[in-house]
Parts: C-alpha cells; sequence; structure tokens
C-alpha cells in the first residue's frame, strides 16, 4: 500500500487519548509490532536457502576431451623428470584467442586423459566401452558440438541484478541489528546507546524530544516507547489490558531486564519459524500502519499532546517526520534494513531458479549425448557402391589426391609465418586451433591439383560400350556422343564427373 495513502487512513482511524492514564492504551499497537518483534526469535534460519553452485558441464567437456586427438592434447602438457605429466607454459603470444582463454582448462583436461584409464573410465560413463576407433571418430564432432553448447550456456548465464548474495550469518546479523541495535538478543538490561540513538537518556528524551532526524533507530526502540513508561509510574502498562506490572524506564537508560521481559509478555516469544521475503514485508507492512501524523509530526502509539510515558501518552515521537507529506518511514531505519534482508531473499529465490535453468539445459545436453554414444557401438562407416574399372590406367587413379596430401604435409612442417609464406602454394593462417595447421595448402593450389586431376579423365574410353559403364552408383562419370552435328564421325565423350573428398 502506498505509504501516503497509508499515512490517511491511519491518520483518520487514530484517535487521541482523552483519560490521563496510559494503561492498555496501546494494545493494538503492539499487536501490529509484534510480527516484526518475533523475527528475531529462536534460531534464524532463511528460505530459500542458496543454491546457485556453479552449474556442472564437467561430464561433457571430459567426454569431449578423451576424444580429442591426444597430438593436440599433448600441446598442452609436458612431461617432468618423474615422468609425470605437467602443464606447458603458455606462449605469451602466437596463439589463437580462444587458446588464450582455454589454455590452462585445456592443460588440466589433458593432464587427466594422460592419467592411467582415465579415458577408458571417461567414455565407459557414456557407454562407448565397446566403440572401436572409427566409431569414436564417427561421434567425435557431434559430443564436441553438444559439449561446446554446454560451454556457451555456462559463458552465456548472467548473474542476477542486484548486490551479491549474502548468506545466513549475514542476513541474521542485518535482522538482529533491525531490532536491538546489535548482532543478538540481549540477554541482559537494554541500553539507551545500542537501541536509541544516545546514551543516557531516560523516557523522555529517548521517546519525545530526541529522536531526531535519525528517527527511531530499532524497532526495541519503538517497543519501549509505546509499551514503556516515566520511571515513576510502575503501576500501568499501555500494552497490557488492566496490566499493573512494572514496564518503567530507568533514569538514563531503557527498562531493565525484567521489565522487558514483562513488555514481551504482550508478544510472546514464538516458535522459530523460517524468515521469508513474504513474512518480512507482511509484518513490516502491519509495523508501518501504526505510523499517524500530527502536524508535521509523526507518531507510533496514542498520543494527547506529548509523548511523556506518564499522564499524555505512551508514544514515540518523530519530529518532522511528514513535511509535505514526507514518507515517515524514513524515520524508522530499521524497516529499511528489514526490507534489505527482504531484497536479499528475493534474490536467492531469482539466482536459485536461473542456476536450476542452467543445470537443466546441461542435463538435456548429457542426455543428448548419451543417447548418440549407446548407438555408436552400431555405427558403420558409409556404404561406396564406387568400382574400379578394369580399363582404367592404375597410373591415373589419384595422384592429383597424392599430391595434394603432399604438399599439404610439407606445408604443415612450417612453424612460423615467415617460412611459410615464403612457400607460394602455402597460406598461413593464425587463427588455426590445431599449431601443425596454421601453415596449409592454399585454396588456389588444391583447386590447380583438381583441375589437373579431373583432366586426366579426358579421352579415357575410346568407344562408347565402356563410356557407358563408367559409374558411381547410379549415376555416369561420361557421356557418350556422336561427332559435330550428330554426323557419323569418331564417337568421343565428356569430361568424368569426378569427385574428391577433402
Amino acid at each position: 500500500m502506498c505509504p501516503a495513502i497509508l499515512l490517511v487512513i491511519v491518520t483518520i482511524g487514530a484517535s487521541y487519548v482523552s483519560e490521563a492514564a496510559v494503561k492498555g492504551s496501546n494494545v493494538a499497537v503492539m499487536a501490529s509490532l509484534c510480527p516484526t518483534l518475533r523475527l528475531g526469535d529462536g534460531e534464524l534460519t532463511f528460505e530459500p536457502q542458496i543454491h546457485t553452485q556453479t552449474a556442472q558441464n564437467g561430464k561433457l567437456f571430459r567426454l569431449n576431451m578423451s576424444l580429442a586427438d591426444p597430438v593436440w592434447r599433448s600441446t598442452f602438457i609436458t612431461t617432468n623428470a618423474a615422468g609425470k605429466a605437467e602443464p606447458k607454459t603458455k606462449p605469451d603470444q602466437g596463439i589463437p584467442a580462444e587458446w588464450q582463454t582455454n589454455w590452462a582448462k585445456w592443460a588440466a583436461a589433458a593432464i587427466e586423459m594422460s592419467e592411467k584409464n582415465k579415458e577408458e573410465q571417461v567414455r565407459k560413463e557414456f557407454g562407448l566401452q565397446e566403440a572401436s576407433a572409427t566409431q569414436l571418430e564417427m561421434i567425435r564432432q557431434t559430443v564436441a558440438a553438444y559439449a561446446q553448447m554446454a560451454e556457451d550456456e555456462q559463458q552465456l548465464a548472467t548473474n542476477v541484478a542486484g548486490p551479491e548474495l549474502q548468506d545466513d550469518s549475514k542476513l541474521k546479523e542485518s535482522v538482529l541489528t533491525a531490532l536491538y541495535g546489535e548482532a543478538k538478543v540481549p540477554t541482559a538490561n537494554l541500553a539507551s546507546a545500542t537501541i536509541a540513538n544516545q546514551a543516557d537518556q531516560g523516557y523522555s528524551a529517548a521517546c519525545n524530544d530526541n529522536v531526531g532526524n535519525a528517527g527511531a533507530k530499532t524497532l526495541a526502540h519503538v517497543i519501549t516507547c509505546v509499551c514503556g513508561t516515566l520511571n515513576t509510574k510502575t503501576t500501568e502498562e499501555p500494552c497490557k489490558h488492566e496490566g499493573t506490572k512494572s514496564v518503567a524506564w530507568q533514569a538514563g537508560n531503557p527498562p531493565e531486564k525484567a521489565q522487558w521481559k514483562q513488555i514481551r509478555t504482550n508478544c510472546p516469544t514464538g516458535a522459530a519459524t523460517p524468515i521469508t521475503a513474504a513474512r518480512i514485508r507482511q509484518a513490516l507492512e502491519a509495523a508501518t500502519a501504526t505510523l499517524h501524523a500530527v502536524n508535521n509530526d509523526a507518531y507510533i502509539g496514542n498520543f494527547e499532546t506529548s509523548c511523556d510515558g506518564n499522564t499524555n501518552a505512551a508514544c514515540i515521537k518523530l519530529a518532522n517526520g511528514v513535511p509535505d507529506g514526507a514518507d515517515p518511514v524514513k524515520k524508522l531505519p530499521w524497516v529499511g534494513q528489514l526490507i534489505s534482508v527482504a531484497k536479499q531473499l528475493e534474490q536467492r529465490a531469482v539466482a536459485n531458479k536461473q542456476a536450476a535453468n542452467l543445470q537443466a539445459k546441461i542435463t538435456h545436453l548429457e542426455a543428448l549425448t548419451k543417447a548418440v554414444t549407446k548407438r555408436a557401438q552400431f555405427l558403420t562407416p558409409p556404404r561406396t557402391n564406387h568400382k574400379s574399372h578394369e580399363d582404367k590406367p592404375p597410373s591415373s587413379q589419384g595422384k592429383g589426391n597424392q599430391r595434394m596430401q603432399a604438399e599439404e604435409e610439407e606445408c604443415n612442417k612450417k612453424e612460423k609465418e615467415p617460412e611459410c609464406t615464403a612457400n607460394p602454394k602455402c597460406k598461413w593462417n593464425s587463427e588455426a586451433k590445431e599449431l601443425n595447421k596454421r601453415c596449409s595448402l592454399s585454396e588456389e593450389d588444391k583447386k590447380e591439383v583438381e583441375k589437373e586431376e579431373i583432366q586426366t579423365g579426358y579421352g579415357r574410353h575410346k568407344t562408347k560400350e565402356p563410356c557407358e559403364n563408367d559409374k558411381t552408383g547410379d549415376k555416369h562419370n561420361c557421356t557418350f556422343r556422336k561427332g559435330k552435328d550428330k554426323e557419323d564421325g569418331k564417337d568421343t565423350e565428356k569430361m568424368p564427373l569426378l569427385q574428391f573428398s577433402r
């Protein structure tokens, strides 16, 4: 409810106490303050608890590393004198940005995979113990894709907006400080310096004259003013109908331990209940509803002419609390402290939900991966119907591919850019993930080799029959046609449709 509207309602509902006595005048007020006071009762616990541990994508990461090329993994580790694997020092330059970011993580994984039987253990978890090397290679890129998706999800997960999450001990400290001015429930006499704004204050000073701009420091400050009395008035209880026991302040301090215990009989200690954001906000809504205004001042407790704890009334005066419609809650700093705790608990709920959603996504990716790995042992290489032709000269089959492979290997040997670019057939790529692939055969040279390979197919078939039999599956590699203008003449053939895997 809007504080301004709330204030109007309470102002209309508030009545001045016409009788001189204070006995029983604040029973309803204490009933509204009690839910907030009970926040500090018993062993303080909070809900929800923090469940934002880092989502675990380690299973997919380890599986992916177990399937990675051992040569590539060895890039990140070395063997010390004791024969134990240890990480290599990351180069300062000359490696891709992705390597810069992931070097330490990849090195740690490579060391783990170098341990005896570790690869087998990781693969067994995903049902790969029966898969052959060929079958593992066939699923490697799919596993890598799922592992990368899990990594991306974790990287994209953003922290919940707001202050850093606090643990229960911090929240407990905040709650008790708001109630009592210190991080514990008082077991001795209350002290003015602790619950109010300064030391050595009696009732009139602490509740009427010296509250000042700081406002009511704690909830205990408010309650001792509303339910306590001047030190000379010892037979009336403002928060108990027909109460006759002493709840009096001391001359220069709040009520002693015995008097505070008597005040608490109007709000008996409740069973320990987890503190939630909703509970805090509901309690504060009731507590702040006790505020009412007289001219520019705000009060809690029934009021006649002043808060003297004697003939005029038991209350607390928040001087200049509502000038020009200002929110008097600003004069209650303990309210803000408790709202901060409520916000922390609300933030926990959001963070917990985000963490649960992220883990659910990763768990789903693990399930998809297991669906692939469980079928790996049944995979077979793609079938091919390609048949070698008896009339094809052996020397014409695959020479281009052989030459391309040899030139590619020659380029791969170049470890530095100047060496690589010195060979016109090689091209340097500093972003290549594999170090031995940063220098590779240029695309132009690959196309030239392919062109030469294709051209070796011209004129192989001199007659119609072998040309028609030259097939890959159901596709013809050449077609037989007559001479120009369909005239009788020497048979010719069109270029064979050869394809190369790269």
